[in-house]
């Protein structure tokens, strides 16, 4: 079967269209993963600054009901899971979950450790840094 030189060539040529296209197929899909994660990273942090400006002027007339409605109304949309505003405590002083109110954060956590690693936290963080994957165990559904 492989005397001919004509199925040897069309062998060798298919093993190396093949490998070359598996590839690219994984460079590709990997850069392509790599910027889409980018952009969700990019669209949390403007999520998140909208939300720091949506409630600034409230909160400077400390009004109470109008930062937690406001902080409702954004948890209430479809992708977003919760919405805390939290002291500098780590008490969470208003969240889309009200049974979520007056819950103290683990500093620990994942989500508090690249601040609160030293005695002294952070004043601010690079938004690569700000952003953290988590996976749900139940559906593994991947959270920001």
């Amino acid at each position: 079967m492989f005397k001919k030189i004509g199925f040897k060539l069309i062998f060798a040529v298919s093993v190396a269209t093949i490998l070359i296209i598996g590839i690219y197929a994984y460079i590709n899909i990997h850069s392509q993963t790599d910027v889409l994660l980018d952009e969700v990273e990019r669209h949390s942090n403007q999520l998140s600054e909208t939300v720091i400006s949506s409630t600034r002027y409230e909160m400077l007339l400390n009004n109470r009901s109008h930062i937690s409605e406001t902080i409702r109304t954004i948890g209430r949309q479809a992708f977003i899971q919760e919405v805390r505003i939290l002291n500098k405590e780590g008490i969470t002083i208003y969240s889309s979950d009200s049974t979520a109110i007056g819950h103290t954060v683990d500093k620990k956590a994942d989500a508090c450790y690249a601040c609160h690693t030293a005695n002294e936290p952070l004043e601010s963080l690079p938004i690569k840094e700000r952003t953290r994957i988590y996976t749900l165990p139940e559906d593994s559904t991947r959270l920001l």
